[in-house]
C-alpha cells in the first residue's frame, strides 16, 4: 500500500511540475501581441484570492473586468502592475481588476506583496494560480492580460506587456458599448 502511496504522490507532483513548466516570461525584445474576440465565448468563473475572498463573474455584471496572468519573476509583468494599479484608482467602480498569480507557491506571492514596493502597490485581488494554465485559454507567456465586457463575453486578449494607453483605449471602448449591442 505505502508503493501505490508514493506513486500516487510523485504523479501528482508530476503533473503539477509540467504543468507550470510551459509558461513562460515575455523575453525583454518580444513584441506583445493583442487578439480581438467577437461576442461568442461567456466567461464563468469563481475564484478565491489569497486572502481567501471569493470572485464570481456573475457579481461583476455591468463592469469591464481586467484579468492579468504574472509572476513575480517576470520583469514584463513588474512594468504593468504599477499600470494596472493606475488603471484601478482611475476608473474605480466601472472596472474589476484580478491578478492571477503564476508564481511556484503561494509563500512567494505573499512575501513579495509584503516586502517588495511594486507589490505592495498593488491595490486588486490577487489569485494564486499556477494551475489555472488552461482555464480560459493556453496562457504560456507572461504577463498575459484578458479583457472581459460588461456582459460577461471574452473580448480582447494580450500577450506580453501592453502599454496602459492600449489596455485603457480597449476599457474605454467596452465602457462605451451599449449592453444590448
Amino acid at each position: 500500500m505505502r508503493y501505490i502511496a508514493k506513486i500516487a504522490v510523485t504523479s501528482i507532483i508530476l503533473c503539477l511540475y509540467t504543468q507550470d513548466a510551459d509558461v513562460r516570461g515575455q523575453l525583454a525584445d518580444a513584441p506583445s501581441s493583442r487578439q480581438e474576440f467577437r461576442k461568442e465565448k461567456v466567461l464563468r468563473f469563481e475564484f478565491i484570492d489569497i486572502t481567501k475572498t471569493k470572485h464570481k463573474s456573475k457579481e461583476f455584471c455591468g463592469k469591464v473586468i481586467v484579468i492579468d496572468c504574472w509572476a513575480t519573476w517576470c520583469k514584463p509583468c513588474q512594468k504593468g502592475l504599477p499600470e494596472l494599479s493606475e488603471m484601478k484608482r482611475k476608473y474605480n467602480d466601472k472596472i474589476v481588476i484580478l491578478g492571477i498569480s503564476f508564481d511556484k507557491s503561494l509563500e512567494t506571492i505573499k512575501k513579495y506583496l509584503q516586502d517588495d514596493d511594486v507589490g505592495r502597490g498593488i491595490n486588486y485581488p490577487v489569485v494564486f494560480g499556477p494551475r489555472l494554465a488552461n482555464f480560459w485559454d493556453d496562457v504560456r507567456v507572461l504577463p498575459t492580460t484578458f479583457l472581459i465586457d460588461k456582459e460577461g463575453y471574452l473580448r480582447c486578449r494580450y500577450r506580453g506587456y501592453t502599454p496602459q494607453i492600449q489596455i485603457e483605449t480597449d476599457i474605454n471602448k467596452l465602457l462605451a458599448e451599449d449592453r444590448r449591442g
